[in-house]
């Protein structure tokens, strides 16, 4: 038995292993991973209020429900719940540009307000605020939205930076040659 698990064990160092790292290397795939790293702490607070606002106690769920006072603790221990849930599509956008920008050592503060103007562009705001789009619903989306307006970041900002070169020299020239009509 220990033989085939070593076999096994060899097999996936062998040809997973590379596949894996070459996976784990590249820049977008880690930039969605840790910007949804980002919405953990979110998730979590909001499961702590899910947990205290529904705690398998039936006295104390029989206070929430039939209590004037336990109503009102349960309605503000759903807040956090309602917000923190809400936005994890937000918040995942945020974190998602605001990394890739970092991963390729650009302006991370326009890039994140790019993302999270690109995914408000696309959310369809009909009565306020659509909670629902801005949560885990809106989730696929805010990747999109983050990675489709950083990739246009990038290509602006390459294109700003080549010619930015271009004036450079093109206005070094132009002094070299006033200087040169000075001397002449």
């Amino acid at each position: 038995m220990a033989n085939i698990m070593d076999k096994f064990t060899q097999f996936l160092e062998e040809k997973l292993m590379p596949v894996a790292v070459k996976v784990a290397n590249q820049r977008h795939l880690a930039a969605i991973k840790d910007g949804m790293v980002i919405t953990l702490p979110f998730i979590i607070a909001g499961s702590v209020f899910l947990i205290l606002g529904n705690l398998p106690i039936p006295a104390l769920a029989n206070f929430y429900k039939y209590n004037a006072v336990g109503k009102i603790i349960a309605k503000w221990l759903s807040y956090p719940v309602d917000v923190t849930f809400n936005l994890l599509g937000f918040i995942a956008c945020i974190g998602i540009s605001y990394k890739l920008a970092q991963h390729y050592k650009l302006d991370e503060i326009s890039s994140t307000i790019l993302g999270v103007l690109a995914f408000l562009l696309v959310t369809p705001f009909h009565n306020g605020i659509p909670l629902p789009s801005m949560g885990s619903g809106g989730l696929f989306v805010a990747i999109i939205m983050s990675l489709f307006s950083f990739l246009i970041f990038f290509i602006i900002w390459e294109v700003l930076e080549q010619l930015s070169l271009l004036l450079l020299c093109y206005f070094s020239f132009l002094r070299a040659n006033s200087l040169k009509k000075l001397v002449n």
